[in-house]
C-alpha cells in the first residue's frame, strides 16, 4: 500500500514537472517572439527569404510542441518491458504514461496562457490624463506610458506593414516613423500605428492621440527599418491609435495556447477511459479464471 501511494505521488510529480517544463518553454519562446530574437527570428528570416512571408503564430505553436518533447522524454522516459512482464501490464503502463503526459501538457499550456493574459492586462490603458509630446521641442529621454498626443511630421514614405493572423481572422497593421520639423529622418525613436490616412494628415504636420507604449514596435518591423539603413533607437515609443493593435499579438498567443490546452485535456480524458478499460481487462480476467476453477 505504501509503495502504491509512493508511486502515485511520483507519477503526480512527473506530471507537474512536465507542466512546468511546457510553461517555461512557452514563456521563453514568447519572450523571443515579442523581442524577435533567437530561434524565433532565425525562422522568421528564413520564411521571409524563402516564401516571402512570416507566420509567427504557427512558428510559436510548432516550436512549443517540438521543445516539449524533451520534457516528455525527461519525465516520462520510455522503459523497456521486462521479459516476465505481461503484455497487458505493459500496455496499461504505456497508456497511463500517455494520459499523464497529455494532462501535464494541458496544465502547462493553460498556465502559459494565463501568464500571457496577466501580461496583456498590464499593458498601458486608454484611461488617465493624456500627455502632449511635441517633437519640434526637446523630448525627455524617458516617457510615461499611457494616453498621449504626439505632434510632429509623419513619414508616410517609410511606412512598414505587419500581418497578424489568428485562425480565420486576419489583421494588417501599419507603422510609420514620426519626427519633428527639420529633424533628420535617419535616427527613429517615435512611431505611430496608422489609421486609414486622409488628405489632412498627408499634408505634413499632424497631432494624433492614442496610447503610448515603450518598445511597442514589433521586432519584425524593427528589423525591416534597420535593414533599410535606419537606426531605431532604444527605447522606441509607439503611439497606438487602435489600442486593440497593441493587444492583438498577445491575444493570438492566448487563443492558440488555450486551444492547445483544451485539445490536450480532451485527449487526456479519452485516454483515461482507455486506461480504465485496460485496467478492467487486466484485473477481471484473473477473477474469471478463479471462479471457473
Amino acid at each position: 500500500m505504501v509503495s502504491r501511494t509512493r508511486q502515485r505521488r511520483w507519477a503526480g510529480a512527473k506530471t507537474v514537472g512536465l507542466a512546468i517544463w511546457i510553461a517555461l518553454v512557452s514563456l521563453f519562446l514568447l519572450w523571443q517572439a515579442t523581442s524577435y530574437r533567437g530561434i524565433m527570428s532565425l525562422i522568421g528570416e528564413w520564411q521571409f527569404n524563402v516564401i516571402g512571408r512570416h507566420y509567427p503564430t504557427f512558428n510559436y505553436v510548432f516550436l512549443v510542441f517540438l521543445l516539449s518533447l524533451p520534457g516528455y522524454l525527461l519525465f516520462f522516459r520510455p522503459r523497456k518491458r521486462a521479459t516476465a512482464e505481461r503484455l497487458e501490464a505493459a500496455t496499461f503502463r504505456s497508456a497511463r504514461v500517455l494520459m499523464k503526459a497529455m494532462l501535464g501538457a494541458a496544465i502547462g499550456l493553460a498556465g502559459a496562457a494565463l501568464i500571457i493574459v496577466i501580461v496583456m492586462l498590464s499593458l498601458p490603458r486608454e484611461s488617465g490624463s493624456s500627455q502632449l509630446i511635441d517633437l519640434s521641442k526637446p523630448v525627455p529621454a524617458v516617457l510615461s506610458e499611457g494616453p498621449a498626443t504626439i505632434s510632429g511630421h509623419i513619414l508616410y514614405e517609410r511606412t512598414a506593414g505587419l500581418d497578424e493572423d489568428m485562425l480565420l481572422v486576419h489583421r494588417n497593421y501599419r507603422f510609420a516613423p514620426v519626427t519633428g520639423a527639420g529633424q533628420p529622418g535617419t535616427d527613429l525613436r517615435f512611431f505611430v500605428q496608422l489609421p486609414p490616412a486622409d488628405d489632412q494628415s498627408r499634408d505634413g504636420a499632424f497631432a494624433m492621440s492614442g496610447v503610448l507604449k515603450r518598445n511597442g514596435l514589433p521586432g519584425e518591423v524593427v528589423r525591416l527599418f534597420r535593414y533599410a539603413g535606419y537606426q531605431v533607437e532604444e527605447p522606441n515609443y509607439v503611439l497606438f491609435v487602435e489600442p486593440s493593435a497593441m493587444r492583438w499579438p498577445y491575444l493570438t498567443l492566448v487563443v492558440q495556447l488555450a486551444i492547445g490546452a483544451i485539445l490536450a485535456l480532451l485527449f487526456a480524458l479519452v485516454q483515461r477511459r482507455r486506461v480504465r478499460h485496460i485496467d478492467r481487462q487486466i484485473h477481471v480476467k484473473p477473477l474469471e479464471t478463479l471462479s471457473s476453477a
